[in-house]
């Protein structure tokens, strides 16, 4: 990092004093220090690893009558639920309630689903 501002105060100003290496070498210092602490701090967990997400993408299965939000969370929670059975569980009722639905493409979504689930 440090060099590359370097470079590029020599490219434009094409002399560089005596206090600039200390001052980037001292910039550069910090950065690395930041940058180690960063490193050293907890991950957070990824979107979806969080049991709220989970929790308030699947109360829309009961609580929605929106098509879109009905079909965007059955894909959601069925993704998720390739790598954790006890979300598949906690679904698969509501999957088939949604089944039923009369209008075509949330039956659809939800029988598709329900296919994924049973794959898995």
């Amino acid at each position: 990092m440090a060099v590359g501002v370097l470079v590029v105060h020599r490219t434009f100003t094409n002399n560089v004093d005596d206090a600039t290496p200390r001052v980037l070498d001292r910039l550069h210092g910090t950065l690395r220090r930041d940058a180690a602490w960063c490193d050293q701090q907890p991950r957070p967990n990824r979107r979806g690893d969080r049991p709220r997400d989970r929790g308030s993408v699947s109360r829309y299965l009961d609580e929605a009558d929106d098509w879109i939000v009905l079909n965007s969370s059955m894909a959601t929670l069925a993704n998720w639920a390739k790598t954790r059975p006890e979300l598949a569980a906690e679904i698969t009722p509501h999957l088939e309630r949604i089944s039923q639905d009369n209008r075509k493409s949330v039956a659809n979504r939800a029988a598709k689903a329900l296919a994924q689930l049973a794959a898995v």
